[in-house]
């Protein structure tokens, strides 16, 4: 039994990483943007995604913008549609390679079902084979984070607005590409490539949702993500909630009471810039407020990056505060902190579960529902509410206490922290391959 785990990013892979290791046959598939990070997966056998030997620590190709080709110059000029159906088309033959050479694939391990390209190519080809999928998400998804950068990232949404009378007509006919937010109808793939993924069968039916393509099963972190995805039209026969595999080393730490006497800030540093959000000097603004509030609490406070964040860009921001910012990942800096704060990320989540006071941070009229009701935690909209907010939890020990209370009681619904995520999965995958 071979299962091929196929990350699209890096923290897709360190969220599988854990699986891997604990099956005796895996292999990854690195695309030519993940190919650099190779040296994670230690002795785990790693192949291109056709299918092809990948060297050690090969890095991907670097073509010079003034290297134009007559091949690459006729495709500037050539329609959308035809663009599109010729990259999907590569990514199709890419799949069928990839599990020609390799017939003793018995699983194929994703990330998601909607990012049109290898990623759904490979469940489409494995679906033929009659070989099962199963997504591990690395984050929560909800629609409404997915339609922002669209919306903002034209008039009326740019490349993704229902603005012409062909893309009227795939809204007629395929109504769930369309997600209707802030009354804008949006696509979550530019049309034309998500017509062209249409053609090749390989578009997800469903793309607004994660899980709403043609994988097998989906192994979801917590009841709560269950039922929003249960109230945006996921099927419940797809999804398993087994936990999150990246919470399991933190069990233990758990168990142990915090020794410190002043109150942790740890803070998720949101990503507005680089999910196009905000515009990078606004994105720059809203962080040194941001940061210089956290510096006025007086408290211990830790900044963490998200992976695909420029630590870089952000580390004048935290000397002129200062404020330092930790390379440890999220998940072993949770258990050290009294609270949390971040915008609408995944984190909260886990913070809830952890008891965690938590605070989300919405200054930009995001309004996403995801935290709505969540024990313990707080949405600030006013800037004037965020340090007096912190001041409450640092020097009320009676509120405090109230936010903790909650937490502790609901806080299963939001993670599973029993350190048996990743065997759960790994069961699944043996009832997948059986």
């Amino acid at each position: 039994m071979v299962v091929l785990f196929l990350p699209l990013s890096k923290g897709n892979l360190l969220e599988m990483l854990p699986i891997a290791t604990s099956i005796p046959n895996a292999v990854f598939c690195l695309d030519k943007k993940v190919a650099p990070l190779q040296t994670l997966i230690g002795d785990i056998p790693a192949i291109a995604s056709d299918g092809s030997p990948l060297e050690i620590n090969q890095t991907p190709k670097v073509e010079s913008r003034n290297s134009a080709t007559p091949k690459s110059t006729l495709h500037r000029f050539l329609p959308s549609l035809a663009k599109g159906f010729l990259q999907m088309r590569s990514e199709c033959r890419r799949a069928k390679k990839l599990l020609e050479k390799h017939k003793d694939i018995s699983l194929i391990v994703v990330s998601g079902d909607r990012s049109i390209g290898i990623e759904t190519a490979v469940i489409a080809q494995a679906n033929k084979n009659n070989i099962p999928s199963l997504i591990v998400p690395f984050a929560m998804s909800f629609r409404e984070a997915a339609a922002e950068p669209r919306l903002r990232s034209g008039k009326r949404g740019g490349q993704y607005a229902v603005s012409n009378p062909l893309r009227y007509l795939l809204r007629f006919i395929f109504p769930s590409w369309i997600f209707v937010y802030k009354n804008t109808p949006l696509f979550f793939q530019p049309p034309y490539t998500a017509l062209a993924a249409k053609l090749l069968g390989i578009m997800p039916k469903a793309p607004w949702i994660i899980g709403g393509g043609a994988a097998t099963k989906m192994a979801v972190e917590s009841e709560a993500l269950r039922n929003q995805l249960l109230e945006q039209g996921m099927s419940a026969d797809k999804m398993i909630v087994t936990g999150k595999p990246s919470l399991d080393d933190i069990a233990a730490q758990l168990t142990t009471e915090n020794t410190h006497t002043e109150k942790v800030i740890l803070c998720s540093v949101p990503n507005f810039g680089e999910h196009d959000l905000l515009p990078w000097d606004k994105h720059k603004e809203e962080m040194q407020f941001l940061f210089k509030t956290l510096a006025a609490t007086k408290a211990k406070v830790i900044l963490n990056l998200h992976p695909r964040s420029d630590r870089s860009w952000y580390q004048p921001l935290a000397d002129e505060a200062g404020l330092q910012i930790s390379d440890e990942r999220i998940y072993a800096l949770l258990p050290k902190a009294d609270i949390v704060i971040s915008s609408y990320s995944s984190v909260i989540a886990q913070a809830v579960a952890m008891a965690k006071p938590s605070v989300v941070i919405d200054f930009y009229g995001f309004d996403y529902p995801v935290y709505d009701g969540a024990p313990g935690t707080e949405i600030v909209k006013d800037k004037k509410k965020l340090l007096p907010h912190f001041e409450l939890l640092l020097h009320d020990d009676t509120y405090y206490s109230s936010c903790v209370s909650e937490q502790k009681q609901r806080g299963s619904e939001w993670a599973l922290l029993d350190g048996k995520s990743t065997e759960r999965i790994v069961s699944l995958i043996t009832e997948l391959t059986a």
